[in-house]
């Protein structure tokens, strides 16, 4: 279906001026739950909007589906219950009708709910768009037209199919589907700046079954594509977020793809689209006392890790020389694996101190080094640790010291810059705090110059 829309009200469509984007969530994404279930779901994970689609069974004592079809006894209740529902819905679809009776019909229903908007799928009643124009204007009804993968979905043919139609009826592009189609996202908005009602966008894994991810962790410009509709649109523009992966940590997705949002609104977005690390205490608020592990923060201090490391030169270490105080919980979780790539991790006991050390295979003064987090369990994450270093093995000189460190991402990568860098051969970090947990876990330990 409909991955992440962004709807423009009614009311403000046509005003001047920058569009203010407002957060919203599609109901299929919890299409395993009644409708009563994903609105409460929608407001727990941080939601004030929805997108409802037809034929969710409507629960919450209420019989039927979100169908328009419904009858007036059913409309009136599902009334009563949005009235004092926490969270309001916007929009409807993707759907569409036959003919004028059937339109009339749909149209009738969104406005008797004060649903604004209606989201077809482009391409069927692309020769009625005029005269379906003009019964959305009866109704004060906005329509925007949906794609999936289809050619009539792409921009330009979308530009093309509304071409002098009435300003009622405009573009709603998936960027998610524009993207596994071959088509840039944020190329395809700035074609259509100024004609849209709604986008529907998600971000998007980086391999190749292009997967329905949070927002701001994939691989498509989100930040981009909102800044441009921010900049071009005009009015409210709803940011309805849709998840397709019926996976074990969808909440934790869709509330993590909630956080990304609220922190673009904010402006506190690192440049390369990520959230930086100076604002998780803020966003933390927004949890609900979950630990946030799908948030992508490669972000530190405004810098991206991976892209730091890429342009610095790895130091290397000679093999035989990693060494701790512990031996790892088995056989791949020994200390080899503290210095290895992100699929392994070094897990031993935790007695109230650790430490790891190796030897380099030249004298060197690294300024800067990297920790990862694990795979599970923050409770086993380091939190304090010194770093030092020695020229020869002989007395140990502290070169940085860290202290109430946060990884909030499984798998995060963190860098530091080394406060006290010194010609050394030996180095040696000495954990002196965890999470909590009887054991302490990290992987990706690396030195830079």
């Amino acid at each position: 279906m409909k991955r992440l829309a962004v709807c423009i009200a009614l009311g403000a469509a046509f005003s001047s001026g920058a569009a203010e984007l407002r957060l919203s969530l599609q109901a299929y994404t919890f299409r395993d739950r009644t409708f009563a279930e994903t609105v409460e779901t929608a407001a727990r994970l941080g939601y004030a909007n929805l997108e409802a689609y037809p034929g969710q069974k409507l629960g919450g004592g209420m019989e039927g589906t979100t169908d328009y079809h419904m009858g007036p006894e059913t409309l009136a209740r599902l009334k009563a219950y949005l009235a004092t529902a926490p969270v309001k819905v916007v929009s409807y679809g993707v759907t569409g009708a036959g003919g004028d009776d059937e339109w009339r019909k749909l149209l009738a229903f969104c406005r008797e709910l004060g649903i604004g908007l209606v989201q077809i799928e482009v391409g069927p009643d692309n020769a009625r768009l005029k005269h379906i124009a003009g019964l959305a204007g009866e109704y004060g009804i906005r329509i925007g037209l949906h794609n999936h993968r289809q050619k009539e979905g792409r921009p330009e043919n979308v530009l093309a199919a509304l071409g002098d139609c009435d300003a009622i009826v405009g573009a709603g592009a998936d960027i998610g589907h524009w993207h596994n189609s071959g088509v840039n996202p944020l190329e395809g908005v700035k074609k259509l700046a100024g004609r849209f009602h709604c986008i529907h966008a998600i971000d998007s894994s980086a391999d190749s079954a292009g997967r329905d991810v949070a927002l701001g962790s994939g691989v498509i410009d989100v930040k981009g594509v909102l800044d441009q509709l921010k900049a071009n649109e005009s009015g409210i523009v709803y940011v309805t977020v849709e998840d397709e992966w019926q996976h074990a940590d969808l909440e934790e997705a869709v509330a993590a793809s909630a956080r990304w949002f609220k922190a673009w609104q904010r402006g506190e977005l690192a440049p390369c689209g990520r959230i930086a690390v100076d604002s998780i205490d803020t966003l933390w608020k927004d949890v609900d006392g979950k630990s946030p592990r799908l948030w992508d923060i490669a972000a530190i201090g405004g810098e991206n890790i991976e892209e730091k490391v890429s342009q610095m030169r790895a130091i290397g270490l000679e093999p035989g020389s990693l060494e701790s105080d512990a031996k790892g919980m088995n056989e791949r979780e020994g200390v080899a694996s503290a210095f290895a790539g992100e699929d392994v991790k070094f897990c031993r006991p935790w007695a109230e101190k650790a430490y790891i050390s190796c030897e380099t295979t030249f004298l060197v003064a690294a300024n800067y080094y990297t920790i990862a987090s694990a795979n599970d369990d923050p409770a086993r994450d380091p939190v304090s640790w010194v770093l030092y270093g020695s020229k020869d093995g002989g007395p140990w000189v502290e070169l940085d010291r860290r202290e109430n460190q946060k990884f909030p991402l499984r798998k995060q990568l963190r860098g530091y810059e080394i406060a006290n860098p010194q010609m050394c051969r030996n180095y040696k970090i000495e954990f002196l705090k965890n999470n909590g947990s009887h054991l302490v876990q990290f992987a990706r330990v690396a030195f830079y110059e």
